[in-house]
């Protein structure tokens, strides 16, 4: 079997918000210049091992059922990564994030036996909200379809060198509701949400089976207690990755049960819990996003801004929650909105600050970017 692909480091995502990072020109396209200033905005940051994109189930199958001509624009951006020495992974989405976006392409919204394709969500289940739309992960289907699209990205970009692997995103599946009006639930039953998970398992395990050489990574979203799930990731070679890097240090109310030092309880516990677990066993990736530093943690729930550096720290091995990651996710944030924090000004241009620690010597003293290089001999 050969090696599998394992460069781990700092990898840079291009767009702040963006759910589609295909849009750099706010167009739908990434233009010329666009991709011309990406590019030149990481080359010169050793630290930088790769750039991570988002590619959604529309941009992968445009316009019917055997047409991926998506993947002709992803191999297109390896050549340009290659010529500067950089790697890239890809993001696959699950969901969108805006009532006015769907999930599904418009071909496989009227596709025999896909129930629509995608259904719309609310993030709360307490009130109904349409939040935006969910891939029908637990229609057989719709299941088998992506598997097969898993595939299909798996061969055709194994074959670039610098293609590193797959990202899914994320377990999260919200409540399925009814648009009505008014907005009613309609929430998944048990079963449907334990086929929306072994769907999303069939998945992403498709790339180990399809190309073994590649790296493929589960987002599982933080607070989940998924005590079998991960476990099931594991034996099918595909590595833990995560949406978010919460910082929140012990005894700063509220803390988080789930992830703080859960490696010295027992049960259901979130997701960070198994980096601890997993560590050295399959790869292991985090995603810093703009919410995870521009406001308390989380989300207004507590009183704690970290900063780049503990961001930074949390992931190696210095600070709770201690995850020891391979990889380790950046997303542009140029700043300039409303500043939520203080109530007065406007965000700082993060992404300056950012790129200011990865030239440090900490980040650029080996090509993993100060990051956990270990894992079992049959990675590259």
């Amino acid at each position: 079997m050969s090696p599998v692909r394992f460069h781990p480091g700092h990898y840079w995502n291009p767009r702040l918000g963006d759910q589609g990072n295909w849009n750099l020109d706010g167009s739908g396209n990434i233009t010329s210049a666009a991709w011309i200033n990406l590019l030149a905005k990481i080359e010169p940051y050793s630290a930088i091992r790769g750039l991570t994109m988002r590619a959604s189930w529309t941009d992968i199958q445009p316009t019917s059922i055997n047409d991926y001509s998506g993947i002709d624009f992803l191999e297109a951006l390896c050549d340009d990564l290659a010529a500067i020495g950089k790697r890239l992974i890809i993001h696959i989405p699950t969901r969108t994030f805006a009532a006015g976006t769907r999930a599904a392409p418009v071909w496989a919204r009227t596709e025999a036996g896909y129930d629509g394709g995608d259904h719309p969500y609310s993030s709360s289940a307490v009130t109904p909200a349409h939040n935006g739309y969910n891939i029908n992960w637990h229609t057989p289907a719709v299941a088998a379809k992506m598997a097969d699209m898993f595939a299909e990205l798996a061969t055709r970009l194994a074959a670039k060198s610098n293609f590193e692997g797959i990202i899914l995103m994320e377990t999260a599946y919200g409540t399925k509701i009814d648009l009505g009006p008014p907005i009613t639930f309609n929430a998944l039953s048990g079963a449907e949400q334990t086929s929306y998970i072994d769907g999303q398992l069939s998945a992403i395990s498709q790339v180990k089976i399809t190309r073994p050489d590649l790296m493929a990574i589960q987002y599982a979203n933080t607070r989940s207690e998924l005590p079998t799930y991960i476990p099931s990731l594991v034996a099918a070679g595909v590595g833990l990755g995560g949406p978010d890097l919460w910082v929140q240090p012990e005894g700063n109310a509220p803390t988080w049960p789930e992830n703080t030092a859960v490696w010295t309880t027992t049960g259901n516990q979130g997701s960070y819990r198994y980096y601890h677990d997993y560590r050295n066993q399959i790869p292991l990736l985090i995603h810093a996003q703009p919410d995870n530093y521009r406001w308390p943690t989380k989300d207004g729930d507590g009183d704690y801004v970290p900063t780049i550096q503990e961001l930074i720290d949390s992931a190696k091995t210095a600070a709770t929650p201690d995850l020891q990651v391979n990889y380790l996710i950046w997303t542009d944030d140029p700043g300039g909105d409303a500043n939520v924090t203080t109530g007065v000004g406007n965000y700082p241009a993060f992404d300056d600050q950012i790129l200011a620690k990865l030239a440090e010597a900490a980040q650029t003293a080996d090509p993993a970017g100060g990051l956990n290089i270990n894992y079992p001999s049959d990675y590259l």
